[in-house]
Protein backbone atom coordinates (compact mmCIF):
# COMPACT_ATOMS: atom_id res chain seq x y z
CA UNK A 1 0.00 0.00 0.00
CA UNK A 2 1.40 3.38 -0.95
CA UNK A 3 1.57 6.28 1.46
CA UNK A 4 1.71 8.90 -1.31
CA UNK A 5 -0.28 8.90 -4.56
CA UNK A 6 0.94 11.12 -7.38
CA UNK A 7 -0.38 11.64 -10.92
CA UNK A 8 2.13 13.15 -13.33
CA UNK A 9 1.25 14.07 -16.88
CA UNK A 10 3.89 13.81 -19.59
CA UNK A 11 3.72 15.24 -23.05
CA UNK A 12 4.86 17.70 -25.64
CA UNK A 13 3.95 21.34 -25.50
CA UNK A 14 5.16 24.67 -26.79
CA UNK A 15 7.08 27.43 -25.05
CA UNK A 16 8.22 30.91 -26.02
CA UNK A 17 11.45 30.90 -28.00
CA UNK A 18 14.25 33.11 -26.70
CA UNK A 19 16.30 32.63 -29.90
CA UNK A 20 19.44 31.85 -27.86
CA UNK A 21 20.75 28.60 -29.37
CA UNK A 22 17.19 27.56 -30.28
CA UNK A 23 15.43 26.93 -33.54
CA UNK A 24 11.95 28.39 -33.25
CA UNK A 25 10.08 25.91 -35.42
CA UNK A 26 6.92 25.52 -33.33
CA UNK A 27 3.62 27.28 -34.03
CA UNK A 28 3.85 31.09 -34.00
CA UNK A 29 7.63 31.09 -33.46
CA UNK A 30 7.58 28.87 -30.36
CA UNK A 31 9.69 25.82 -29.54
CA UNK A 32 8.49 22.28 -28.91
CA UNK A 33 9.37 21.03 -25.44
CA UNK A 34 8.69 18.00 -23.28
CA UNK A 35 6.91 18.58 -19.98
CA UNK A 36 5.74 16.96 -16.76
CA UNK A 37 2.51 18.45 -15.37
CA UNK A 38 2.83 21.11 -18.08
CA UNK A 39 6.20 22.31 -16.73
CA UNK A 40 9.34 21.94 -18.83
CA UNK A 41 12.42 21.32 -16.70
CA UNK A 42 14.87 24.20 -16.34
CA UNK A 43 18.35 22.98 -15.37
CA UNK A 44 19.23 24.67 -12.06
CA UNK A 45 22.62 26.24 -11.46
CA UNK A 46 22.77 24.72 -7.95
CA UNK A 47 22.27 21.02 -7.17
CA UNK A 48 18.77 20.23 -5.92
CA UNK A 49 20.06 18.60 -2.74
CA UNK A 50 21.94 21.82 -1.95
CA UNK A 51 18.86 23.98 -2.58
CA UNK A 52 16.59 23.09 0.31
CA UNK A 53 13.36 25.19 0.13
CA UNK A 54 14.56 27.12 -2.92
CA UNK A 55 12.35 25.54 -5.59
CA UNK A 56 8.55 25.45 -5.85
CA UNK A 57 7.00 22.51 -4.00
CA UNK A 58 3.72 22.58 -5.94
CA UNK A 59 4.98 20.42 -8.82
CA UNK A 60 2.26 17.85 -8.41
CA UNK A 61 -0.44 20.52 -8.76
CA UNK A 62 -3.18 19.27 -11.06
CA UNK A 63 -3.32 20.58 -14.60
CA UNK A 64 -6.24 20.09 -16.99
CA UNK A 65 -4.59 17.90 -19.61
CA UNK A 66 -8.03 17.07 -20.99
CA UNK A 67 -8.58 20.71 -22.01
CA UNK A 68 -8.70 21.76 -25.64
CA UNK A 69 -5.51 22.98 -27.32
CA UNK A 70 -4.22 25.62 -27.73
CA UNK A 71 -5.34 26.63 -24.22
CA UNK A 72 -3.24 23.96 -22.54
CA UNK A 73 -0.45 23.54 -25.11
CA UNK A 74 1.80 26.31 -23.73
CA UNK A 75 4.04 24.99 -20.97
CA UNK A 76 5.79 26.93 -18.26
CA UNK A 77 9.54 26.61 -17.73
CA UNK A 78 10.75 25.90 -14.22
CA UNK A 79 12.45 23.75 -11.63
CA UNK A 80 9.80 22.11 -9.48
CA UNK A 81 9.89 19.03 -7.31
CA UNK A 82 7.96 16.80 -4.97
CA UNK A 83 9.35 16.52 -1.46
CA UNK A 84 8.90 13.10 0.13
CA UNK A 85 9.76 11.93 3.60
CA UNK A 86 12.43 9.24 3.85
CA UNK A 87 11.09 5.72 3.12
CA UNK A 88 7.78 6.99 1.71
CA UNK A 89 6.23 4.45 -0.63
CA UNK A 90 4.82 6.13 -3.73
CA UNK A 91 2.12 5.17 -6.20
CA UNK A 92 3.08 7.12 -9.31
CA UNK A 93 0.81 7.28 -12.34
CA UNK A 94 2.37 8.69 -15.51
CA UNK A 95 -0.35 9.87 -17.94
CA UNK A 96 0.38 10.82 -21.56
CA UNK A 97 -1.40 14.08 -22.38
CA UNK A 98 -1.55 13.72 -26.18
CA UNK A 99 -1.92 17.51 -26.37
CA UNK A 100 0.26 17.92 -29.47
CA UNK A 101 0.00 14.27 -30.46
CA UNK A 102 0.17 10.91 -28.74
CA UNK A 103 3.64 9.52 -28.20
CA UNK A 104 5.44 7.07 -25.96
CA UNK A 105 7.53 8.64 -23.18
CA UNK A 106 10.37 6.72 -21.50
CA UNK A 107 10.60 6.99 -17.72
CA UNK A 108 13.83 6.25 -15.86
CA UNK A 109 14.43 6.88 -12.16
CA UNK A 110 18.19 7.26 -11.80
CA UNK A 111 19.53 4.78 -9.26
CA UNK A 112 16.14 3.25 -8.48
CA UNK A 113 14.16 0.21 -9.52
CA UNK A 114 10.38 0.27 -9.32
CA UNK A 115 7.45 -2.06 -9.79
CA UNK A 116 4.98 -1.74 -12.65
CA UNK A 117 1.50 -2.72 -11.48
CA UNK A 118 -0.42 -1.69 -14.59
CA UNK A 119 -0.43 -0.04 -18.00
CA UNK A 120 -3.24 0.72 -20.41
CA UNK A 121 -4.44 3.11 -23.07
CA UNK A 122 -6.75 6.00 -22.26
CA UNK A 123 -6.98 8.34 -19.28
CA UNK A 124 -6.31 7.02 -15.79
CA UNK A 125 -9.46 6.53 -13.73
CA UNK A 126 -8.59 6.58 -10.02
CA UNK A 127 -11.83 4.76 -9.17
CA UNK A 128 -11.65 1.94 -11.74
CA UNK A 129 -8.01 1.37 -12.76
CA UNK A 130 -6.57 0.42 -9.33
CA UNK A 131 -8.97 -2.55 -9.27
CA UNK A 132 -6.97 -4.01 -12.18
CA UNK A 133 -3.49 -3.45 -10.69
CA UNK A 134 -1.28 -6.55 -10.67
CA UNK A 135 -0.22 -6.72 -7.02
CA UNK A 136 0.69 -10.42 -7.11
CA UNK A 137 3.22 -10.98 -9.92
CA UNK A 138 5.02 -7.62 -9.95
CA UNK A 139 7.44 -6.59 -12.68
CA UNK A 140 10.57 -4.81 -11.39
CA UNK A 141 12.25 -2.41 -13.84
CA UNK A 142 14.35 0.76 -13.90
CA UNK A 143 12.98 2.11 -17.20
CA UNK A 144 9.54 1.94 -18.78
CA UNK A 145 7.64 3.61 -21.61
CA UNK A 146 4.45 5.52 -20.85
CA UNK A 147 2.09 4.23 -23.57
CA UNK A 148 0.98 6.60 -26.32
CA UNK A 149 -2.32 8.09 -25.22
CA UNK A 150 -2.28 6.01 -22.05
CA UNK A 151 -0.82 5.56 -18.60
Amino acid sequence: MSSSKILFTVGLGTAPCNHHNQTCQGPNGTIFTASDNNVSFDMPTTALLQSHRVYSPEFSSPFNYKGNPPNCSMVSIGTKLVVLLYSTSVELVMQDTSILGAESHPLHLHGFNFFVVGQRFGNFDSNKDPQNFNLVDLIEVNTIGVPSGGH
